[in-house]
């Protein structure tokens, strides 16, 4: 049910792996935002969208306590389909 709410939605949305942090579906939005051809997000980490400084200051907004505290807020530039 999930994968079809985020298929429909209109704006960019990617859910991951809980554990190792690969995508597992991403949205039309999702795939047009980061230049995707359908399905190139397959084998994706979400690491892999943010340049390494910018996934370091975000990683720690990840944790249980932060997640738990609410939502959270992070701005960040991030990677397209081809690196840029």
């Amino acid at each position: 049910m999930l994968e079809e709410i985020l298929g429909s939605a209109r704006d960019a949305g990617l859910r991951p792996d809980r554990l190792e942090g690969d995508i597992r579906h991403a949205s039309v939005g999702a795939e047009a935002l980061f230049g995707w051809a359908n399905g190139e997000w397959m084998g994706r980490n979400v690491a892999s969208l943010f340049p390494p400084e910018e996934y370091e200051a975000f990683l720690p907004k990840l944790s249980r306590r932060a997640l738990r505290d609410g939502p959270i807020r992070h701005e960040a530039k991030l990677l397209g389909g081809g690196g840029i």
